[in-house]
């Protein structure tokens, strides 16, 4: 009972201080920047894309921005040579007749540039070759080196850290491209160019298809708002953007939402536990939450047997019964009710304890009692007898009579529990 109390006192502590720090925290007003990853098209959280979507459509002659399939679109352009689609995002969902425009609008002498840290099997596939073959590889670090492969590039060490909460860097999953084969041809070979690395890994790779290029780029938290801040990051932009065909732009928001015919992903992000475990105060509310569990299941999961209640022993109340019975009928003097109560409570006893039947009391009846309970035969006569001749053929009986009646069940009473 004692533990009870104590366990209802600490968690009625716990929420009031659960309560208390809410409410503090919130005195606190509201946080302006949120340090997470939420790439949307704002231009107040640090890596959302609106300086970058800013900075794109300034001076275009067309931005289109795609919120439907982008089918439609792309088959409908019709100025060849000057579109360019534009897709930035964490994850590129596509589906296999979307692509199959997307790579018409390029061969037609269009640009594709993709900018997300997960991108589809089937154009991975479709931009590999006999000698190339691409995959998504991943790498966590809190800050990389960006160089670009350009010899005139003034970019040659660009370093950026993720900044995060209270100010510090975080370590965050990096995404590259890999080739298998490892080769790195010119784009006019129809292979590949690479553009830029991240720590030696390749980050934004140029592919010729027709007349027109593809380019994907796996890091777009370089094109975040927090990341045009610096001139370096500015600068890099505007290189990896260099050849931009600007008359006409379709920026693909759509592409962002997941679709059930999109192609399945290339995805090396972090899993949530990765997550937690790299922050440092998710990591030690995840380990505290373990503690939690393990004591839990030390000291109170363990099975807590009920409290076994006290059974009384079945006691006879039939004697109590008896006394009741010949009280009431003693002060109403009533000396032949007693005596037939007190032969109704025997054959009651003969018929439940002995298992004899009582609707007929003959001599058979007699020697079956006898013999189960060891009372002589002339005994169990005489109080039949007297009971049929001298209690039931008067309608006063006096207490002689009634006292004379009792020593005789009495004795056989006696005699029965002695054997």
């Amino acid at each position: 009972m004692r533990n009870e109390r104590l366990y209802i006192g600490l968690s009625i502590l716990l929420i009031f201080g659960l309560i208390a720090y809410v409410y503090f925290r919130s005195q606190e007003g509201p946080k302006k920047y949120t340090w997470l990853k939420t790439y949307r098209d704002g231009e107040v959280q640090p890596y959302d894309f609106g300086k970058f979507k800013k900075l794109i459509s300034h001076d275009v002659k067309q931005f289109k921005i795609l919120d439907k399939e982008i089918k439609y679109s792309l088959d409908d352009h019709k100025q060849d040579g000057r579109g360019t689609f534009l897709f930035i995002g964490e994850e590129f969902y596509i589906t296999p007749s979307e692509l199959e425009s997307l790579l018409g609008f390029v061969k037609r002498g269009n640009k594709a540039i993709i900018i997300s840290e997960s991108l589809p099997d089937l154009l991975l596939s479709v931009l590999s070759s006999r000698y190339s073959k691409f995959s998504l590889e991943r790498f966590d670090a809190p800050s990389v080196i960006i160089q670009s492969t350009n010899d005139s590039s003034e970019l040659k060490h660009y370093n950026f850290s993720f900044r995060g909460f209270k100010n510090q860097n975080e370590v965050i999953n990096w995404n590259c491209l890999r080739d298998s084969n490892q080769t790195n041809l010119d784009v006019n070979a129809y292979s590949y160019l690479t553009e830029s690395t991240i720590n030696g890994y390749f980050n934004q790779v140029l592919f010729k298809r027709g007349d027109g290029k593809i380019a994907l780029n796996t890091t777009p938290v370089l094109f975040t708002n927090y990341a045009l801040f610096s001139d370096t990051g500015f600068q890099y932009i505007d290189e990896m953007l260099s050849d931009l065909k600007s008359d006409y732009i379709y920026y693909d928001i759509y592409s962002r939402t997941y679709k059930p015919e999109s192609s399945s992903m290339q995805k090396n992000s972090d899993s949530p536990l990765s997550y937690i475990l790299k922050q440092k105060s998710f990591r030690a509310a995840w380990y505290l939450f373990i503690v939690m569990v393990i004591l839990f299941l030390l000291f109170k999961a363990k099975r807590i047997q009920k409290i076994i209640p006290v059974i009384e022993q079945k006691r006879n109340t039939t004697v109590g019964v008896v006394e009741t019975l010949s009280g009431l009928f003693y002060n109403r003097a009533d000396h032949r009710q007693m005596a037939i109560t007190k032969m109704q409570l025997f054959l009651f006893f003969i018929r439940h304890k002995l298992s004899v039947p009582t609707n007929e009391l003959n001599s058979r009846t007699i020697k079956l009692i006898s013999a189960k309970t060891n009372v002589s035969e002339g005994l169990l006569e005489e109080i039949f007898d007297y009971y049929k001749n001298r209690i039931e053929t008067t309608d006063h009986l006096p207490a002689e009579s009634l006292m004379k009646f009792y020593n005789l069940i009495n004795q056989f009473y006696k005699t029965y529990n002695k054997k």
